[in-house]
């Protein structure tokens, strides 16, 4: 990473998130509008990564932070929103909701569109099977921080289906892009 896009040390969440907006300002000052290529949202998917990962802290156990869609693909656009989810093993409400205000408030009090999503395995199963987004949100899905094997409860399954079936998930995705269009 170049010096000038460098993390800078700062402290408290709010800090963070000027250090995170100082440095995806510098990478759409790098380039010109439409030069913004597979590096740039490498770079900007990084950067939340770092961001995350320090604002996540110390996760609780049984807890997996895990970056979703473009954003798990570390194709972060500018402008996108960011897929985010915890996947917990039943944590309490309250471990929950702190989490949530140390993750989502402060890129949502910086103007950040952040699509926060908090679910245990089975809840994301039940959701991929009964949502094509989520589904196929699951597929794209990467490990920030936590729980490898309680992401790959989550995930597993979701892409095993689709390897059984490949066909079935094409014609979803075919009928869901012609939903869309009409």
């Amino acid at each position: 990473v170049p010096a000038r896009w460098a993390r800078t040390p700062c402290s408290g969440p709010m800090a963070d998130v000027a250090a995170l907006r100082n440095r995806i300002d510098a990478l759409a000052r790098a380039y010109p509008p439409g030069q913004h290529g597979r590096w740039l949202a490498r770079e900007r998917a990084d950067a939340l990564d770092t961001w995350f990962v320090d604002a996540a802290g110390e996760l609780p156990d049984g807890v997996a932070l895990v970056a979703l869609g473009g954003y798990g693909r570390r194709l972060q656009l500018p402008a996108s929103d960011v897929d985010v989810l915890i996947v917990h093993d039943g944590l309490d409400e309250a471990t929950l909701a702190a989490l949530g205000e140390r993750l989502w408030y402060p890129l949502w009090d910086d103007g950040w569109t952040v699509t926060p999503l908090v679910r245990t395995p089975a809840a994301c199963l039940e959701a991929a099977r009964e949502r094509l987004d989520s589904r196929t949100a699951l597929l794209d899905a990467r490990l920030l921080a936590g729980s490898p094997s309680l992401l790959a409860g989550a995930v597993d399954p979701v892409v095993a289906g689709v390897r059984e079936d490949p066909a079935a998930l094409a014609d979803a995705l075919s009928v869901d892009r012609e939903r869309r269009r009409e």
